[in-house]
C-alpha cells in the first residue's frame, strides 16, 4: 500500500515537473504551479510570492473552486510569509488560532509555507491554506517539498528567460535606433529621429535634446516631440537653458545620467515653462564623445516614478549611439567640404585619371603593384566607418575569408598605420605585438598608408614570406606610390558620388513624378467621394427628420387610438437616426485615437449566438432565414467584445438589406491552424446580390456605396464596412 502511495506521489510530482517546464512565461509558470500545489493535497488557496533578499513582492494566487478571491498581495512583515523568506526553512501551522504568527489576527484553518529555494538562496515563498483545520501528514509535507523544489527551478528559468528577452529587445531596439540614426547624415534630422524613437521606446510623454554653445554657456533646443503645436524654437524661447542651471544644467555640467522619480521634488529642477509644472519625472543623459559634451537628451512623464533603473541604462546606451551618429556627421561634413574643395581644383586644373570607376581602380593597384613590382602579397584596406575593409587583394598565399576580411582599426599593423598615419615596416612580423595573422607563412610586411589630403583613407599593405623582405627603398618607393593611388581614389570615389547622386536623382524625380500622379488621382476620387457622402448623409438625416416632425405633428392633432403606431414610428426613425450619427462620431473617435480598446477572454459562439438571437425577429419580418453554425469546442480569444460586436452587427445589417424575402443568411464559427499558431474564425455568409468584381476593392473604403445599394435605395453612407475594417486593424 505505501509503494502504491508513493509510486501515485511520484507520478504527480513527475506530470508537475513536465507542465512547469512547458513554458519560461512566468505568469504561466505560476499558474502551473499554483494549480498543481492545490491538486497534491486538495488545499483551499495558493499564493506565491518573489523574495529580493529584502522584499517580498505578490506573484499570483490561485482558488480550488476555480473562483477570483481577493489576493492577500501585501504580507505582513512578522507574519508567515516573511519568516518563511528569511529563515529558508518552512513553516506549518496546523491551526491558525493558536499559533503565535497569528496572534493579531482573526484568521481560522490551517496554513503551509514552503521556501522556493536554489541552493540556499531563497527566491520566492508559496503559502498553500485551508479554510478548516488540516493536519498535514508527513508525505503531503514530504511531496510539496519535493514540489516546491520543482518549482523554485522553474520560476527561475522563467525569470532568467524574462530578464534574457528584455535584454535582448533592449539589444535590437539599440540596433534599430543605430540603423535608423545612420540612415541620414543631417544633424536635425538624426536629433529629431532619436528624441521620437527615445520617447516611444521608453514608454515617456515627451522629450528633448539640447547642445551646448560654449560661448555664451546656453543649451539650445534642437529636437522636441509630445508637444503637439509647439515649435522647437517658440520651446527653446521659453526655457531658456544653461549650463549649470536647472536639472538639464546639471547634466550637461556635470556629465552624469539621472533618473529623477519625482522632479517637483529635486531641488536642482527649476520650473521654466508653464507645461514644466505638469511633468513629474524623467531621464536624463549627457552625449559625449571622449571628454566632449555634444548634448543631452531628456525623457518626461507626467506620472511619477514612471520610470526604472534599466530606463536609464537604455537612455546612456542610446546617448553613446547618439554622439556616435553626431560625430560621423561632422566628419561626413568635412568629407562634404573637401570633395568640394577637389572637385572645384579639378576643374580648374587637372584631368580625370583613366580609371574612374572605384573597383577597377582598386584591381588596377593590386595588379601593378603585384605584377610590375614585384611584390609578392599585395592588399589595399579602405575605411568605413570604425573599420578597415580589405578592397581588393592579389598575390601568393592565403586569401582572406568573409570574416578576415573586415578588421577594426585598433587591430593589426594596418590599424597601426591608421591610428598614426606614418607608414609601419616590420622586418618580422613574429616580433610586433600589433601583428594580426592573415596568411601563416608571411614573416615581413610594409604598410603606407592612403591619404586624402591629411586625412588617412586606406592603407596599401604587401607582405614577403622572407625575413627582412623590404627595405628603406621598398619604404620610399611605395610612399610614393601611395600619393598617386591617393589621388585616383579621390577622383574615384567623386566620379561614384556623382553617378551615384545623377541616378539617385533620376530615380527620384520619376518617383515622385509618379507619386504626385497617383496622389492626384486619389485626391480627385477623394472630392467626389466626399460630395456623395455629403449628398447620402444629408439624405439619410433629412428623411428621419422629415419623418419625426411629420408623427409630432399627428401627435399634436391625429387620432389617439393611433398614438402607439405614430410612438413606434417615431421610435423607429430616432434609432435610424442615432445609428447614423453613431457611425459618425465611431469615425470621429477612430481618427482622433479615442476609441478605447478594453480586452479581455471571449467565447466567440456566445457572442454571436446573442446576436442572431437579438435579431431573428427582424430577419423574420423580411421572410429571411437566420441561422448560427457553430464549431464546438471553440478556445477563447482576446479581444474588445464591444467592439467585436459592432463588427458583426453592421455585418448582418449589411446582409439583411441585400438579401432579398425567402434567401438565407448564415454565421458560422470554425478554428484553423496556421503557422503553428491557433485562430479563431467568426463569418458571415448571405445569399443575396454579390459585389460586382470592379467594386470588391473599394470595398472598405470610406464613403463608398456599391450600385446596388443605390439602384434599391438601401439607406446608407457607405460607412458601415469602413468601420468594420477600421476596427478590426
Amino acid at each position: 500500500m505505501v509503494e502504491k502511495q508513493q509510486r501515485a506521489e511520484l507520478e504527480a510530482l513527475r506530470k508537475a515537473s513536465l507542465s512547469l517546464t512547458s513554458s519560461l512565461e512566468l505568469e504561466t509558470v505560476f499558474e502551473a504551479i499554483l494549480e498543481h500545489a492545490l491538486k497534491l493535497i486538495q488545499a483551499d488557496d495558493a499564493h506565491i510570492f518573489l523574495f529580493d533578499g529584502e522584499r517580498l513582492s505578490f506573484g499570483a494566487a490561485m482558488w480550488a473552486d476555480g473562483t477570483r478571491g481577493e489576493p492577500y498581495a501585501e504580507p505582513r512583515r512578522d507574519g508567515l510569509t516573511y519568516s518563511v523568506a528569511r529563515s529558508g526553512e518552512q513553516i506549518v501551522v496546523p491551526d491558525m488560532r493558536s499559533h503565535p504568527l497569528y496572534e493579531t489576527t482573526d484568521w481560522e484553518g490551517s496554513i503551509l509555507g514552503l521556501p522556493l529555494r536554489i541552493g540556499k538562496r531563497v527566491l520566492g515563498v508559496m503559502t498553500i491554506a485551508f479554510e478548516r483545520l488540516h493536519d498535514f501528514t508527513e508525505d503531503e509535507l514530504r511531496v510539496l517539498e519535493l514540489f516546491a523544489d520543482q518549482a523554485a527551478v522553474a520560476v527561475e528559468n522563467a525569470r532568467l528567460f524574462e530578464r534574457t528577452t528584455h535584454e535582448r529587445r533592449n539589444q535590437q531596439l539599440l540596433i534599430d535606433i543605430t540603423r535608423e540614426l545612420s540612415s541620414t547624415l543631417n544633424r536635425d534630422d538624426i536629433l529629431q529621429r532619436a528624441i521620437e524613437l527615445t520617447v516611444e521606446s521608453l514608454g515617456g510623454m515627451h522629450g528633448g535634446v539640447v547642445i551646448p554653445d560654449p560661448q555664451n554657456g546656453r543649451l539650445s533646443l534642437q529636437s522636441l516631440t509630445g508637444h503637439a503645436g509647439l515649435t522647437v524654437r517658440e520651446m527653446d524661447a521659453e526655457l531658456q537653458l544653461r549650463i549649470g542651471e536647472g536639472l538639464i544644467g546639471w547634466v550637461a555640467k556635470h556629465r552624469e545620467a539621472v533618473r529623477v522619480p519625482d522632479l517637483q521634488s529635486d531641488p536642482r529642477w527649476v520650473i521654466s515653462s508653464p507645461r514644466d509644472q505638469f511633468v513629474r519625472s524623467g531621464l536624463m543623459a549627457p552625449i559625449l564623445s571622449g571628454s566632449e559634451l555634444l548634448g543631452v537628451i531628456s525623457v518626461f512623464h507626467a506620472e511619477p516614478d514612471a520610470f526604472e533603473d534599466s530606463h536609464l541604462d537604455l537612455l546612456v546606451a542610446i546617448s553613446r549611439q547618439l554622439s556616435l551618429a553626431m560625430k560621423n556627421v561632422e566628419r561626413y561634413e568635412q568629407v562634404e567640404r573637401q570633395l568640394a574643395e577637389f572637385a572645384l581644383l579639378q576643374q580648374m586644373g587637372q584631368v580625370f585619371n583613366q580609371r574612374l570607376e572605384m573597383q577597377p581602380l582598386l584591381d588596377e593597384v593590386v595588379y601593378q603593384v603585384s605584377e610590375v613590382l614585384g611584390y609578392p602579397v599585395v592588399n589595399v584596406d579602405l575605411i568605413e566607418e570604425d573599420e578597415l575593409v580589405i578592397k581588393a587583394t592579389r598575390g601568393t598565399g592565403h586569401q582572406p575569408t568573409e570574416q578576415e576580411v573586415r578588421m577594426p582599426i585598433d587591430r593589426g599593423v594596418v590599424g597601426r598605420v591608421v591610428r598614426t598615419n606614418r607608414p609601419a615596416l616590420v622586418s618580422d612580423v613574429r616580433e610586433d605585438p600589433d601583428y594580426v595573422a592573415l596568411s601563416p607563412d608571411t614573416l615581413s610586411e610594409l604598410a603606407v598608408p592612403l591619404r586624402k589630403r591629411e586625412e588617412v583613407i586606406g592603407v596599401l599593405n604587401v607582405e614577403s614570406q622572407e625575413l627582412n623582405g623590404f627595405d628603406a627603398d621598398d619604404l620610399r618607393l611605395l610612399s610614393l606610390l601611395a600619393d598617386q593611388v591617393s589621388i585616383a581614389l579621390e577622383n574615384a570615389a567623386l566620379y561614384d558620388r556623382l553617378r551615384q547622386h545623377s541616378t539617385n536623382l533620376e530615380h527620384t524625380v520619376a518617383e515622385r513624378t509618379a507619386a504626385l500622379a497617383k496622389a492626384l488621382d486619389r485626391s480627385r476620387e477623394a472630392d467626389r467621394m466626399k460630395t456623395q457622402f455629403v449628398s447620402d448623409v444629408s439624405h439619410e438625416l433629412r428623411t428621419p427628420l422629415s419623418n419625426i416632425l411629420l408623427y409630432l405633428d399627428l401627435l399634436r392633432q391625429g387620432r389617439s387610438e393611433r398614438f402607439s403606431t405614430y410612438l413606434e414610428t417615431l421610435e423607429r426613425e430616432t434609432e435610424r437616426l442615432i445609428n447614423l450619427i453613431e457611425d459618425l462620431l465611431a469615425f470621429s473617435r477612430l481618427d482622433a485615437g479615442t476609441m478605447p480598446v478594453n480586452t479581455s477572454h471571449l467565447n466567440l459562439n456566445d457572442m454571436a449566438r446573442n446576436l442572431v438571437e437579438d435579431r431573428k425577429r427582424l430577419f423574420a419580418e423580411r421572410e429571411i432565414e437566420l441561422r448560427f453554425e457553430p464549431s464546438e469546442s471553440l478556445p477563447l480569444v482576446r479581444g474588445d467584445e464591444r467592439m467585436l460586436t459592432q463588427v458583426f452587427a453592421n455585418l448582418m445589417t449589411n446582409a439583411m438589406h441585400y438579401t432579398p424575402a425567402g434567401g438565407r443568411v448564415s454565421m458560422a464559427s470554425r478554428s484553423v491552424q496556421e503557422d503553428d499558431e491557433d485562430w479563431v474564425i467568426l463569418m458571415v455568409e448571405d445569399t443575396g446580390l454579390g459585389i460586382p468584381m470592379q467594386e470588391q476593392e473599394k470595398l472598405f473604403t470610406r464613403f463608398f456605396r456599391g450600385s446596388a445599394s443605390r439602384k434599391m435605395g438601401n439607406p446608407g453612407t457607405g460607412l458601415g464596412l469602413a468601420i468594420c475594417k477600421e476596427i478590426l486593424d
